[in-house]
């Protein structure tokens, strides 16, 4: 703006702003000017000075503020400005990669945490610099929220979608489009038709919010006479109603600040720094729907443009701040909100609320959001942690899913869920999960915020919040039959014991597979000779009918069913609780015949909470049963009361074991009376073990050469390498008689076993190479092989260690023994000593 005119002069402080801070001036208290070229000033009636003082303008002479008397004040008038000068008369020195940093590397760290930019790049056709600068920004400074206009191009085209513009497009960035105004066309309920509209080009949904975009009244630079009223001056676009929604977030960040929550006055509570994902999420929570799109100022509705909530183009609908934030006098509901909490990976948080419309007549609305860490460019899914938010009603078992899906949402980091319909007495809980963490993070930060007539059993605002990471209880992935699906059953040992999800074990890869999951009508467990075990109606199919599709991880990997894919199954204390879990239509489930070791029915693992019992394999639908067959995988499952969570002496892992083990862990508590057992028809697979070296890196090149020595005749049937690649790479297994010592640079010497292509999951997951192409190496007791995996380009990673030179053995099972080797360059290249393979060796013996 011109801090010469009226609503940005100060007659305060020393007026050497361009140089230094002063936060003694009423309005600026710094003026930044771009590297790339600025002018220090605005042009007549110009756009920066019309935009600033809509986020926080206050006339000089102006003592009041908030009375009405000033149609010019803005949305946040007590507010101080920096202010970053981007023109040089008409052109825009928007920041470039280059100057990126002189931009935003010193707002945050002075105290400007809403930051409102007016200007785009346009539309993107890939995700690329723009965002990857703007999503870490946003990662770098987690207090800050970034509100940008979307742009003016939803009626320049044939198509008024895909014109969102950078950085609005950005995962992390609150994209506000417009909607007409009071008094223009049919007001305020109506996105306008010049307002920019999603997609991104990798599906998210944006804009993100809407403001008033159409004819509003702001400063006009040009007027140095402040005693003059100065004449309205009308502007329409997105760059209008962004900061509309930016003062709107210095306000709900002043309600935190001051202490306002939770009871909507200054002071009742604690105050508190509030995160940009709070602030988000809380106007996100607030907006409300619009009813259409209107050419701009008429009430001309565009009949083939018809919109609906969470659509490209309204998405969470129109910013209320009297919707957002409990204020007693002039709004009814009650606030909850959880600022910037970390959650892990495969960890499951939990927060319970009943509804009283006594004196309440608000939905329930929660709203979940968080930074996504920026995804690489040209990315086609660009989400890179997963977060999901699910309201279950805790009476009918009802699930709800965010942004009106009825599955959960995988694209997008700005999540609610609405419910209109909620009776007085109704119990709901609502859920955050982390369903999957991109390689290399272990954890995310997230906010949510919750409202509506939400109040406690013993009269609190809110229930004390029940936060439940999930428990998993492994059985094993030693395997030796198949078939279509496993019945067993889970005894509940404490209360509170919620079943969310399982991993199985499957020899499928490198596609999705379609699982279905049942639990028993009655309590019980499988004993072997039930009726029940051959009659579906005497079962509830928890997932959708058609089943639940899961990426198939193949041997010795963990297959999980998300946390989400069905509704979560209480076990009271001391009930056992049968299940279910099959395949459609294919008979490709692992498992383990432990035969009179742990007869069906007996328990085979256990923890301080549940025990898992074993059961019967199963043929497709319900078909033929195969008494004691264990389960091979795990029970994810949650222990909670009410306000409390309930510890465990002994918390089993948090994610799926990477090791399977090669036999039962506990001995059975209670052997019942011996059975016959039924003679399997299924092929018997041999008993498939698995040697790890380590996942620990600080080397790479493109392979590694090393010596196996055989303590019995085994096959090796796959390996599992580390790589830091996402992509699928081919990778060549060579093979010799004997060490490799000696002939590491001779290709004439080894057996080209196969070539496949391996897709490579990344840092800190195994990547698994298997292929009908890779047949079984078999090596003879007593004997030693020398094996070479290497990749095309240098991305194998390994372990130099001086602790285990060359040829020492690293790691050992009561099959084999793997020793110390080499890494390679090239294919045959340079050798480099010392350097542990990473990763497994799966086998079976002969």
């Amino acid at each position: 703006p011109c801090i010469a005119y009226c609503y940005f002069k100060d007659d305060d402080g020393n007026g050497d702003i361009f140089s230094m801070w002063d936060y003694s001036r009423r309005k600026v208290v710094k003026y930044d000017i771009s590297p790339r070229g600025g002018d220090s000033t605005d042009i007549y009636r110009g756009h920066g000075s019309h935009v600033v003082g809509t986020v926080a303008g206050q006339h000089l002479l102006d003592t009041t503020v908030g009375n009405g008397d000033d149609p010019k004040e803005g949305i946040a008038p007590s507010a101080k400005i920096h202010f970053f000068d981007i023109g040089l008369g008409s052109a825009v020195n928007d920041p470039r990669e280059a100057w990126f940093s002189s931009f935003h590397d010193s707002h945050p760290r002075k105290g400007a945490k809403i930051a409102s930019g007016s200007w785009g790049f346009g539309y993107r056709t890939s995700y690329d610099w723009v965002c990857r600068l703007y999503d870490e920004l946003l990662i770098d400074y987690p207090d800050v929220l970034f509100v940008s206009s979307a742009g003016n191009s939803g009626n320049k085209f044939s198509s008024p979608y895909n014109t969102v513009g950078a950085p609005a497009s950005c995962k992390n960035v609150f994209a506000v489009g417009a909607t007409n105004n009071v008094d223009f066309g049919s007001g305020l309920s109506y996105v306008v038709d010049f307002s920019s509209r999603g997609p991104t080009a990798d599906g998210r949904t944006k804009p993100d919010i809407m403001a008033p975009g159409y004819a509003l009244n702001s400063a006009a630079s040009g007027l140095r006479d402040c005693s003059t009223p100065e004449p309205s001056y009308l502007k329409a676009g997105t760059s209008m109603a962004a900061p509309v929604v930016a003062g709107a977030g210095a306000l709900a960040r002043q309600f935190f600040q001051e202490g306002w929550y939770p009871c909507g006055s200054k002071g009742c509570g604690e105050p508190m720094n509030p995160s940009g994902t709070l602030i988000k999420a809380l106007l996100a929570n607030g907006a409300q729907p619009l009813n259409g799109v209107e050419v701009g100022g008429t009430s001309t509705l565009i009949s083939d443009q018809p919109i609906a909530p969470y659509d490209n183009n309204q998405n969470m609908g129109a910013a209320n701040l009297l919707t957002s934030l409990p204020l007693p006098g002039s709004n009814d509901f009650s606030l909850f909100v959880q600022n910037d909490v970390t959650i892990g990976s495969g960890e499951t948080k939990t927060y319970n609320f009943d509804v009283d419309k006594q004196k309440c007549s608000s939905d329930f609305s929660a709203t979940l959001s968080w930074y996504d860490p920026p995804s690489s460019n040209g990315c086609t899914k660009c989400l890179v942690n997963d977060l999901d938010l699910i309201v279950r009603n805790l009476d009918s078992s009802e699930r709800f899913y965010s942004n009106g899906n009825s599955k959960r949402d995988s694209v997008n980091n700005l999540e609610r869920i609405r419910i209109s319909n909620t009776s007085f007495g109704d119990r709901y809980r609502v859920i955050v999960s982390s369903s999957m963490l991109g390689p290399g993070y272990s954890e995310q930060k997230f906010s949510l915020v919750v409202t509506g007539c939400i109040q406690s059993g013993d009269g609190d605002e809110t229930s004390p919040p029940v936060s439940s990471e999930v428990y998993e209880l492994v059985t094993t992935y030693s395997a030796n039959r198949k078939q279509a699906g496993n019945m067993f059953a889970v005894k509940a040992k404490t209360e509170g014991v919620e079943v969310t999800s399982f991993a199985i074990h499957t020899q499928v890869s490198g596609r999705k597979v379609k699982l279905q999951i049942y639990t028993l009508n009655s309590s019980g467990g499988t004993n072997g000779n039930e009726d029940f075990l051959n009659d579906s109606t005497q079962w509830t199919m928890v997932t959708p009918s058609a089943g639940v599709e899961v990426d198939a991880m193949g041997f010795g990997s963990p297959t999980i069913i998300p946390v989400g894919s069905f509704v979560p199954v209480p076990i009271a204390k001391g009930v056992v609780q049968s299940f279910y879990i099959t395949f459609v239509d294919e008979p490709e489930m692992l498992y383990k015949a432990v035969d009179n070791d742990f007869p069906t029915g007996s328990t085979y693992v256990e923890d301080d909470n549940i025990e898992i019992t074993t059961g019967v394999g199963k043929g497709t639908n319900f078909g033929r049963n195969w008494q004691s067959r264990q389960m091979n995988g795990s029970v994810l499952y949650t222990v909670t009361t009410r306000g409390t969570t309930l510890k465990t002496t002994a918390k089993p892992s948090q994610s799926p074991t990477r090791s399977p083990t090669d036999r039962p862990t506990p001995s059975p508590t209670n052997i019942p009376t011996g059975r016959p057992i039924s003679t399997p028809s299924v092929p018997t697979l041999p008993l498939f073990m698995e040697l790890e070296t380590t996942y620990s890196a600080n080397r790479k090149q493109a392979g590694n050469m090393f010596d196996v020595f055989a303590k019995k005749t085994v096959d090796i049937s796959s390996f599992k390498i580390h790589t830091l690649l996402t992509d699928t790479l081919p990778i060549s297994i060579y093979t010799r008689d004997g060490s490799w010592e000696n002939y590491d640079k001779d290709p004439s010497q080894w057996q080209l076993v196969a070539t496949i292509n391996a897709e490579c999951k990344g840092y800190g997951e195994p990547t698994i190479v298997s292929s009908p192409l890779l047949t079984p190496t078999r090596i003879t007791k007593g004997s030693t092989k020398a094996f070479y995996l290497t990749f095309e380009v240098p991305e194998m990673l390994y372990h130099y260690s001086t602790e285990h030179v060359t040829g020492t053995v690293f790691s050992e099972d009561s099959s084999l023994q793997i020793l110390t080797g080499v890494g390679k360059a090239g294919l045959f290249g340079a050798t480099y000593p010392t350097r542990q393979m990473n990763g497994a060796l799966v086998y079976y013996v002969v």
